[in-house]
């Protein structure tokens, strides 16, 4: 039986209902997103967009979206960039802001930057770029806020701002301050600034700011986040690196104040962390320090202190934000651990990704510390190229057991890999995905892919195994460089704990990478191999 691989997405995995054993090779995809279908009671406001092309239509972009009493779109440029220059107005205590205060009670406004950059002029007479006063949902997002000097980017006094990949560099101030606001950066790098986010209370309200997936990187003198009374950072999944001492990444300016982090590299310069009497430092677990954090914090067993991050340089290692790639080795890969709701690094990657040879953290996941999950190309590694190849099963087999008496039999699945691409792939491999029983209460011991590299009887084999080899009898040869059109015969060997149907569903790596399409197949053992 043969099947085809499908090159479109997203797939939906066909489930087919017949007796016997099922498998699924290269399952590679996702399940599709159903439409979300309005209500036809509900009444949806109607949504105004504006294009501003330079920074005077900019300005008016703002002042109308405060009055348009529906939801508003902002689109950017993608790559222009909007250099303000004159003050609109002065805000205590912002002091002169350079371009409209985002006002009023709106639904929601959004500004896609698109990569676009909004600068304050070298020497422009105001102060910070943006000032929040209203009960705004505002969103930025994928822009570069730059301050050339200047003072900030953004001051929030009412609303709850979120701001999505985008980069704040070069603000001689706070890039980001807060007044009693709950703010959000998620996938943001703040870089070169004097300081990133300073909390304040305001009128008894204690501010809060969310990073999730950020990066913080060469911000001096001043502290990379600093927070007031009452104020509070919740941080997950971040890089502070490349700060100077007396630099430090958090400071707390007085009691009351708060700090939870967890999944988080420190690595800049000592002192780290400065806190004032009365403030807390929480840790949740699986954070990266350089230096020691055990006088300020109740560390978890899955802290690591004093302990090097071993990170690249602040680059493009993709997405739109630039970050700090862990690189081989690093004591951040694989020690992390689930967050609900955290699915991505910074760079968009799928996280986790779990390195079958490197240990987990107690608990964890395979995810990794830090702002980057650490996918296999990163390290100059094989990558998925399942839109490349196709994979055609010539036979399969139930024979008996290799692992008697733990396992009932083996299945034998021989199988032809081909390139069907105009490029070359080198070291190709197989990543197995998923290796259960198809329905009904999982075996007391494990289906087991024996073909896996190092696998036995007893270990490996299993979810996220790798089978580099050929898997022949009786001795397997490591899986040749495919030229186009070139194939090969590839065997996989599973032992099976009982006769039943499973999934067995693999993904194809090798040099060069490609999308991730999905593939099935059917199979059942002939009808006098069946369980009675």
């Amino acid at each position: 039986m043969s099947f085809g691989v499908k090159t479109s997405a997203p797939f939906r995995v066909r489930r087919m209902a017949l007796m016997g054993l099922l498998i699924s090779l290269g399952c590679f995809g996702w399940l599709g997103r159903q439409p979300v279908r309005a209500d036809s009671r509900s009444v949806v406001p109607a949504m105004v967009t504006f294009n501003p092309t330079n920074v005077t239509e900019l300005v008016a972009a703002i002042t109308a979206a405060n009055s348009a009493g529906q939801p508003v779109i902002i689109n950017l440029v993608a790559g222009q960039t909007y250099t303000v220059t004159t003050t609109d107005h002065n805000s205590s205590p912002a002091g002169n802001i350079g371009l409209p205060k985002f006002s009023g009670t709106l639904p929601a406004t959004t500004v896609n930057g698109n990569g676009a950059i909004i600068e304050i002029a070298p020497g422009a007479p105001f102060s910070t770029l943006i000032e929040v006063e209203s009960a705004t949902n505002l969103n930025l997002n994928n822009i570069v806020f730059r301050g050339n000097g200047g003072g900030g980017a953004l001051f929030t006094r009412f609303g709850t701002p979120v701001l999505n990949d985008c980069t704040l560099t070069g603000f001689q101030s706070a890039a980001l301050t807060n007044f009693a606001v709950s703010v959000r950066a998620n996938r943001c790098t703040f870089t070169g600034n004097q300081k990133c986010v300073s909390l304040v209370n305001f009128s008894g309200l204690g501010a809060q700011f969310f990073g999730t997936n950020c990066t913080f990187s060469g911000n001096f003198p001043g502290a990379a986040l600093s927070c007031g009374q009452g104020c509070s950072f919740d941080l997950k999944n971040c890089t502070f690196t490349g700060g100077t001492a007396p630099s430090v990444s958090i400071s707390t300016t007085a009691g009351g104040a708060t700090c939870r982090i967890r999944n988080c590299i420190f690595d800049g310069a000592s002192p780290q962390f400065v806190v004032q009497q009365g403030a807390s430092f929480v840790s949740d677990g699986n954070n990266l320090f350089r230096d020691t954090a055990s006088n300020l914090f109740t560390l978890q067993p899955t802290d690591q202190t004093n302990t090097p991050a071993q990170l690249g340089p602040l680059a493009n290692n993709g997405g739109p934000t630039q970050t700090y790639l862990p690189l081989v080795g690093s004591p951040a890969i694989d020690k992390g651990s689930f967050i609900s709701g955290i699915t991505t690094d910074q760079r968009g990657q799928a996280r986790p990704f779990d390195f079958s040879n490197v240990a987990n953290a107690a608990g964890g996941d395979g995810s990794d510390i830090g702002a980057v999950e650490v996918q296999p190309a990163d390290q100059g590694g094989p990558v998925a190229v399942n839109s490349l190849v196709t994979l055609t099963i010539t036979s399969s087999t139930l024979t008996s057991p290799s692992c008697s008496p733990t396992y009932a039999n083996d299945y034998v699945v021989v199988a032809t890999l081909t390139n069907v691409s105009t490029q070359t792939i080198t070291t190709p491999t197989f990543q197995l995905l998923e290796l259960q029983a198809a329905s009904g209460a999982p075996p007391a011991v494990p289906f087991r892919l024996l073909t896996a590299d190092g696998a036995t009887c007893g270990s490996g084999g299993l979810p996220n195994a790798i089978q580099s080899t050929d898997g022949a009898t009786p001795t397997p040869a490591t899986l040749p460089t495919l030229a186009p059109g070139q194939s090969v015969t590839v065997r996989f060997v599973i032992a099976m704990p009982s006769i039943r149907r499973f999934r067995f569903v693999l993904n194809a790596l090798g040099v060069p990478g490609a999308s991730r399409p999905e593939a099935t197949a059917d199979q059942r053992p002939a009808p006098a191999a069946r369980k009675k």
